[in-house]
């Protein structure tokens, strides 16, 4: 995310905060006192960053010196954020709950408690939809506090693991993984938001998608590659909206790829790099 000129990269092993110019100029680097930084989130100016393994999340602006501060400092391990003007979510896992502040940091409540570990959120003006570690499929429920999932049943479910969550206006996009990670067959669909879910394929038999992001004619996906080829196999591949289950694969041969980023001219992915301790990377091309 952030804004036209600069991509943001997390690093988790370590607790690097990349600002990367997308075409040219110095990158900088942030190290925050989080150990592991995950999932983040852009709005309204401000970029949140997951520090997972210290229970904290960090804040910074996306335009001017790169200074991030401290958010919030928790007790639970935190992966996954989303915002907008109702605030930052995240979800605490081993609390089985998703949280919410102000802008700010302030107010901190419980948004949404469950009874499985919650792990990937988005947000539309009414609802939160969210992923859990167990139970497979995709949760919706109506924004406030204390809302009260325990027991409810997935919003929409393809009965396998779900691995990644994105939206447009109109649509959820998620994708399935049909054995633990880090590899599996995978799926991806997009539902409704309105009126019956209309649960709808976009790609199938793909290996191992832990990332997708749609834009207004396409949904695009990477896969982390085989094990057995050491993650070396990686792809980068998109499907139009209007002709489901027809894949083109737009780059090969990737380390272990793991999220995925449009803007209006390209396609942004991070690479984790081959195990044990491959070095990562951001790859860019255009579309």
């Amino acid at each position: 995310g952030g804004p036209p000129a600069h991509a943001f990269v997390s690093t988790n092993p370590g607790s690097t905060w990349y600002k990367v110019p997308k075409l040219t100029g110095a990158v900088d680097t942030q190290s925050p006192t989080a150990v592991g930084l995950d999932g983040q989130v852009v709005y309204n100016g401000k970029i949140y960053v997951a520090g997972s393994n210290a229970q904290q999340i960090y804040q910074a602006s996306v335009t001017g010196a790169f200074a991030p501060t401290l958010f919030h400092d928790g007790s639970y391990f935190i992966y996954a954020l989303a915002a907008d003007a109702s605030g930052v979510y995240w979800e605490e896992c081993s609390a089985f709950r998703i949280r919410r502040a102000n802008h700010d940091g302030s107010n901190v409540v419980d948004a949404v408690i469950n009874n499985d570990c919650p792990e990937k959120i988005v947000l539309d003006a009414t609802s939160v939809y969210f992923t859990t570690a167990a139970l497979g499929g995709v949760y919706k429920v109506a924004k406030g506090t204390n809302i009260d999932a325990t027991g409810t049943l997935p919003w929409v479910s393809a009965g396998l693991t779900t691995s990644a969550l994105t939206q447009d206006a109109t649509h959820i996009y998620f994708s399935t993984i049909d054995v633990p990670p880090p590899q599996g067959k995978s799926d991806v669909y997009r539902a409704s938001k309105t009126g019956a879910p209309n649960l709808e394929k976009l790609a199938a038999n793909q290996t191992a998608i832990y990332g997708i992001g749609v834009d207004a004619t396409h949904v695009y996906f990477v896969t982390a590659g085989n094990e057995a080829n050491n993650f070396t196999d990686g792809t980068l591949s998109r499907v139009a909206l209007s002709t489901p289950l027809v894949v083109e694969v737009m780059a090969t041969d990737q380390a272990r790829p793991l999220g995925v980023a449009m803007d209006v001219d390209a396609v942004y992915w991070t690479q984790g790099g081959v195990l044990p301790s491959g070095a990562g990377a951001l790859m860019r091309l255009a579309k």
